[in-house]
């Protein structure tokens, strides 16, 4: 009930406009840090869009909380998508090899990275549910209507599902990725267009992007965790 129908293909294309606008912006620095200067902007950015209002009136209305109401509960979500991505561009950018593999790499291996992303270095880490039941966990049993912190960052990261499970690794072939959850949600379309054009986008704009010498990216955070800054060299 809180999904909004939405245009995928002109979801698509306001993702990929705002995500080059954004790239062309800092393609000329000598140093750029990517989550303040690409990632905050770029989930809100095309939220406004898509909705039809200007940025500076979307930024309004996310303070206000009233985002969902144009872009539905889940779309409105903008700083998961900014840590998301963030980690994301993050988990490429520290290695080389990385960046070789996916500077011009088809939809489809750009979209398994996003994914090891995201099981990587999920931007929530813990969810807290409600059972509706008992359950039975490990011998023992969680009686109905118990509380339950479910780690989603440590079980993208459980070595008996997941071989070297702290290397991110875009040509991974484990299954059971969890971070999608089940069911449609244009808010899980809406992250993967954003990763997508955003590293198309700065991969065009600076083809020699890399992080700046001495610059490692560091998560931080409990509840939701990503690196708070990504500190590049826009021309290598």
């Amino acid at each position: 009930r809180a999904h909004v129908d939405v245009d995928i293909e002109a979801l698509r294309a306001v993702t990929e406009r705002t995500a080059y606008v954004l790239a062309r912006r800092i393609a000329g620095r000598p140093q750029a840090d990517l989550v303040a200067d690409f990632c905050h902007w770029l989930p809100a950015g095309t939220v406004a869009a898509a909705v039809g209002v200007p940025y500076r009136d979307m930024m309004r209305l996310v303070r206000g909380r009233a985002a969902g109401a144009l872009a539905g509960e889940c779309g409105g979500q903008i700083a998961v998508r900014e840590k998301a991505l963030a980690s994301f561009l993050g988990n490429v950018l520290d290695d080389p090899d990385q960046v070789a593999a996916l500077r011009d790499a088809p939809a489809g291996l750009v979209a398994r990275a996003w994914a090891e992303s995201l099981r990587r270095d999920p931007p929530v880490q813990i969810a807290v549910r409600r059972t509706s039941a008992e359950v039975p966990v490990s011998g023992g049993v969680v009686p109905a209507g118990a509380s339950v912190a479910l780690l989603v960052g440590s079980a993208g990261r459980d070595p008996e599902r997941f071989r070297e499970p702290d290397r991110f690794d875009p040509f991974r072939d484990d299954p059971g990725q969890l971070t999608y959850g089940a069911g449609f949600c244009p808010a899980v379309l809406l992250a993967g267009f954003e990763a997508e054009y955003a590293l198309r986008a700065l991969f065009t704009a600076m083809p020699r992007l890399r992080l700046a010498d001495g610059f490692r990216p560091v998560a931080t955070g409990l509840i939701t965790r990503a690196p708070r800054s990504l500190i590049v060299r826009p021309g290598g």
